[in-house]
């Protein structure tokens, strides 16, 4: 599922809201997330994007023609 719209706020200390919108949907959807949870989503989130901000360069080996 992609959001059209998605952000988190916090309801107080160690307690996190999830509000997300679905694209063609009118529906908000709104979870609670625990601090444990929370900490696993930003890491693994942080992980994936820099994981993913790097373009290799693909290895161009020349070949000498006779």
């Amino acid at each position: 599922m992609i959001a059209k719209l998605a952000w988190l706020n916090t309801a107080e200390p160690g307690r996190y809201i999830l509000h997300f919108q679905p694209f063609g949907s009118e529906e908000l959807i709104v979870i609670e997330i625990g601090a444990d949870h929370m900490r696993n989503i930003l890491l693994d989130g942080m992980h994936t994007m820099l994981r993913n901000s790097f373009h290799r360069v693909p290895l161009v080996s020349e070949s000498k023609s006779a």
